[in-house]
């Protein structure tokens, strides 16, 4: 039996004999590397430039743009086709989910801006009572659901405007009706905007299904005419 003393007094250690395997050669070192290519060039869709990004008044979001398709029949004799039609559904797909929540974005703003106006004309009418001096509105107050009070409002110089995000601002009622008019032309500017970039992203899915049509077609001529070519070389 060893004792416990003597195993902690050995060590371990290397012989003289004892090799390491080492190569400062760069091809070795590399030479069981594989390297990712980058993403392959997508067959339906181009990116816009920077400059296009930014002089463009069509497309404000930097939508990729559908690619023009020359000749069909490249496709087919590059057998790029099951490819091609393959990305062709998965670009499909995220333009018509970008259309909805374009279309989401506008009719939110149109919402909005509804109800801008709607206060502008509660601040007109304010404004109106303030100029001929009357010292209290008769009015109905929400208290709930379908539920109201009648009520008077004797101090009015003044409304309160919700700004968003939990935040409500004081304004005189003239430096109000200013800021909602103001809110009302950026929400207009907005709206165009998204409908700008609704229009785009609608022509691109035309191009893209417009270019899917037109491959199928060609490769179901091309079949055909291999079809009818094998047909003839049997016959003879």
């Amino acid at each position: 039996m060893t004792s416990s003393s003597s195993s902690k007094d050995d060590k371990l250690t290397m012989s003289e004999k004892t090799e390491i395997a080492s190569s400062s050669s760069p091809s070795s070192n590399t030479k069981n590397l594989t390297f990712i290519d980058k993403k392959p060039k997508s067959l339906v869709t181009t990116m816009p430039s920077e400059a296009e990004e930014k002089s463009s008044t069509r497309n404000t979001r930097g939508i990729p743009r559908a690619a023009h398709l020359p000749n069909p029949y490249d496709v087919i004799y590059k057998n790029q086709q099951e490819q091609y039609l393959k990305e062709v559904e998965d670009v499909l797909g995220k333009y018509r989910l970008m259309e909805s929540q374009l279309v989401k974005q506008k009719v939110g703003k149109i919402d909005q801006q509804k109800e801008m106006k709607k206060n502008v004309e509660a601040c007109r009418y304010l404004q109106q009572k303030r100029d001929n001096d009357d010292s209290e509105i008769q009015t109905q107050f929400e208290v709930s659901d379908q539920l109201y009070s009648y009520g008077s409002i004797k101090e009015y110089e003044n409304v309160a405007i919700w700004l968003g995000a939990d935040v409500m601002m004081e304004f005189p009622i003239d430096e109000a009706i200013e800021f909602l008019q103001r809110r009302i032309q950026m929400s207009d500017e907005r709206i165009t905007a998204l409908q700008t970039d609704i229009d785009f992203t609608r022509k691109q899915i035309n191009t893209v299904e417009v270019n899917r049509s037109r491959v199928y077609n060609a490769g179901v001529k091309i079949k055909r005419a291999r079809e009818a070519a094998a047909a003839a070389s049997n016959k003879k």
